[in-house]
């Protein structure tokens, strides 16, 4: 069987029909290996990771849909960890959008624009708004209903990676979510937020937490 990496740009340059592979395994809600033990990653999409809230179950839902069964994969790209991104289909249906209409995998913006991606984009939104998988209230909340005293919220920015907590009296504070799927933590001190990696938002104004209030 010629190279799955060897033939990615082949791909690419004169479309053709995505060929056929075996899941030989499902690593995350997002990664897996067929013949040959190459890794593919699916596109336009993220699971959490094993370790975060709904990493397992985006996992398991996953290998429901494909695991030991023959896909069809049509490779668009490389990642930065050189695995190819891919659309996979499984007796017709795209694998990718089952994963997003599931609410198990969040949607990912990088890419060249499609008619499915814009799909994806909606199925996403939907899953969202329905507040199902990742979205619901266990993997993300404004309210930390299990310590209604430890207030502060952790959030991993979206666009730069960089870790900031905020607290009541900081602007934002009331509409920010925590997105326990991305790494997002509630603290119930800045001590333990600091100690974590965080830092203060640049939206608290130099003020003090202050517990209780």
């Amino acid at each position: 069987m010629p190279s799955l990496l060897f033939g990615t740009w082949q791909w690419l340059e004169n479309n053709k029909i995505p060929e056929t592979y075996i899941v030989r395994n499902v690593l995350d809600g997002d990664t897996i290996v067929i013949e040959d033990g190459v890794k593919i990653k699916l596109s336009n999409l993220d699971a959490p990771e094993l370790e975060r809230c709904g990493g397992k179950e985006a996992k398991a839902f996953l290998e429901s849909l494909i695991k030991d069964k023959n896909v069809g994969i049509k490779i668009l790209g490389i990642d930065v960890y050189k695995r190819p991104l891919a659309w996979v289909y499984q007796n017709g249906k795209l694998i990718n959008e089952s994963m997003i209409e599931s609410g198990w995998a969040d949607f990912d913006t990088s890419g060249r624009s499609s008619e499915i991606k814009e799909k994806l984009k909606e199925l996403y939104q939907t899953a969202r708004k329905e507040k199902i998988g990742i979205f619901g209230k266990n993997c993300l909340q404004q309210i930390n209903e299990d310590k209604p005293n430890c207030l502060i919220k952790g959030n991993i920015s979206a666009y730069d990676g960089k870790q900031y907590y905020h607290f009541p009296g900081c602007s934002n504070y009331e509409s920010a979510n925590i997105e326990l799927f991305h790494g997002d933590q509630w603290f119930c001190s800045e001590k333990e937020a600091v100690a974590a990696g965080f830092v203060k938002s640049k939206n608290c104004f130099d003020k003090k937490f202050t517990p209780g209030l």
